[in-house]
Parts: structure tokens; C-alpha cells; sequence
């Protein structure tokens, strides 16, 4: 038993009170701002509705990337959490599937935690212009079936990440739909009807 005051917020190992604002803030983040919901409705372009899914991410983490699957090749097709938006960000490619962080996606169906220190992934960050973080999270994007993209976000050098597993599959989810939501309007926009 502590010696301790009982307001130090020391026990088991953690301070109570950083726990406990950890709660409250993934309290506040469990329902999707109105505001992301409302542009993804809008969204008539794919890069409406990756810059409304972007933004609110930006909420949630230091940075946050929208890598493009394609082939086993990941590009960069959107991000947030750099003051510069550098030539080397535009143009970063690199494998969806080995020799990086996203080869973890290859194992898990969705990567949160510490980022695993493996000496490969160092070139990865190094590219990106990141600090080593101390946690990533990983999300698939799917729409029919298909990877098409990959969230990659972080709580920076030393942190922890900020929201929680059903927060960062909301955001997937919602971009897919977002995404699929503009394909059906093309094809509306496109169909002929019989005037029969």
C-alpha cells in the first residue's frame, strides 16, 4: 500500500490521473464530427472526401497519412502533421508489402500499438521526414473487396496514440464508403434511363 497521498494519482503501475484523461479524451472522440460526415456526403472528387477524412484524423494524430495501394506499391495520396509538404512526400513510393511498417498490415488485419524497432523500417520514417514513433496505427481501406489504400498515423516521437481501435476503423470505413458513395454517383450521372 502507498505511503503516498491519496491525490498523487499513483498506483498500479500508472498515474490514475493520466488514465483517467485518457478516458475522458477517447470519450469525446467516439462519435463522428458532424462536420466529416456532411463532407463526405458532399464529396463529388476522391480527393474531397481523403481531405475530410485527413482533417479529422489530424484531430486524433501527430500524422497522418493516406497511402494509395496499388500492385503491392504504396504512395503518398494525402497527409497531414508537416509544417512543409516537401517534394520528397509527394513523390514517396515504397512496397505495401515488405521491408517496412506497412508489412505489418500482411500479418494483422489493423496494427495499433508500439512500433515494432526493426532496423528496416528506419529508412522508411527516415523518407518520410519522422522522427522513429513510438506508436503507429495501421488501417486498411477497402472498397469492393480490394486494398486500396492504407491510414498510417502516429502519436509522434514520444506519445502514445490518441484514439482507440473502433475510432481508427470508423475512419477506414467511412473513407471506403465515401469513396463508394461518389462511384454511385457517376454511375447515376452517367446511366441512361428508358423514357419508356
Amino acid at each position: 500500500m502507498s505511503d503516498g497521498n491519496l491525490n498523487d494519482g499513483e498506483g498500479y503501475g500508472r498515474n490514475w490521473i493520466e488514465i483517467a484523461e485518457e478516458m475522458e479524451q477517447r470519450n469525446t472522440l467516439s462519435h463522428p464530427d458532424r462536420k466529416l460526415v456532411d463532407r463526405l456526403c458532399g464529396s463529388e472528387r476522391p480527393q474531397e472526401s481523403i481531405d475530410a477524412v485527413l482533417d479529422e484524423g489530424a484531430t486524433r494524430f501527430e500524422h497522418y497519412i493516406l497511402f494509395r495501394v496499388r500492385n503491392n506499391a504504396a504512395t503518398v495520396w494525402g497527409a497531414r502533421g508537416w509544417v512543409d509538404q516537401t517534394r520528397s512526400l509527394i513523390h514517396f513510393t515504397t512496397s505495401s508489402v515488405s521491408g517496412n511498417p506497412l508489412e505489418l498490415l500482411t500479418i494483422h488485419p489493423i496494427y495499433r500499438g508500439v512500433t515494432p524497432v526493426e532496423q528496416a523500417y528506419v529508412p522508411f520514417f527516415e523518407r518520410l521526414g519522422l522522427p522513429f514513433p513510438a506508436e503507429i496505427s495501421l488501417t486498411r481501406v477497402e472498397v469492393g473487396g480490394r486494398v486500396v489504400g492504407i491510414l498510417y498515423g502516429d502519436g509522434g516521437e514520444h506519445s502514445r496514440l490518441r484514439s482507440t481501435k473502433a475510432q481508427d476503423l470508423e475512419l477506414a470505413g467511412r473513407l471506403a464508403l465515401g469513396f463508394t458513395l461518389i462511384l454511385i454517383k457517376k454511375k447515376i450521372r452517367g446511366s441512361k434511363l428508358d423514357g419508356g
